[in-house]
């Protein structure tokens, strides 16, 4: 009962830590390319009915410093431990205006000719609160799909596998869902490598 106890302490302390210091070490690129690094805290973007925010870093250069805050318009990207976040344009992840983000940073989970990556945002409808990963694929910064709803998306997600037929046939299966997208795109990559 006594380790139980401890190991309890150990736990609550360290979850309290973290709580209280959300910043983690890592570094961003300034619009101009240079790398400032630092300790960073991710905040997701949010919507409502009535307004939606970009998500956005808090950056302090060191644990003491004061903390500045930094948009997708202040930066090109940034990296916390091993996670790297880029911008993405014309994300938007339902099918009301609010949820629409011209510009907002997106986590790299696939690079290649074809890119995935994972769009994070909030949203409140007056009395609960929700949070939202949306994978999003791109060729380029400008052209993007956000997958919000899978099923009523497939036509629009095989648009992008075009050079592939069979691999839009897969997307058009019955069977196809959001969790097969990611062997999906490094299937596309893979093809596209044997191509060159």
């Amino acid at each position: 009962m006594k380790h139980l106890t401890i190991s309890l302490f150990l736990f609550l302390l360290s979850t309290t830590s973290l709580l209280a210091n959300p910043f983690l070490k890592g570094y961003y690129f300034t619009l101009d390319g240079k790398k400032v690094e630092g300790h960073i805290n991710f905040r997701r973007s949010a919507y409502n009915l009535f307004r939606n925010s970009p998500s956005d870093i808090k950056f302090k250069e060191n644990l003491d410093s004061k903390a500045i805050k930094l948009t997708p318009n202040d930066i090109s990207s940034f990296v916390i431990g091993t996670d790297s976040f880029t911008i993405a344009h014309n994300i938007k992840i339902n099918n009301l205006y609010a949820g629409i983000f011209p510009k907002d940073f997106v986590q790299v989970l696939i690079t290649g000719r074809m890119n995935l990556a994972m769009h994070r945002s909030s949203s409140h409808d007056g009395r609960y609160a929700y949070e939202h990963n949306n994978y999003v694929i791109y060729k380029s910064d400008e052209t993007c799909l956000t997958i919000w709803r899978i099923k009523n998306q497939k036509e629009d997600i095989a648009k992008f596998f075009v050079d592939f037929p069979t691999l839009q046939s897969k997307i058009m299966e019955k069977g196809f869902t959001y969790d097969n997208l990611p062997a999906l795109v490094q299937e596309y990559n893979e093809l596209s490598s044997m191509r060159e």
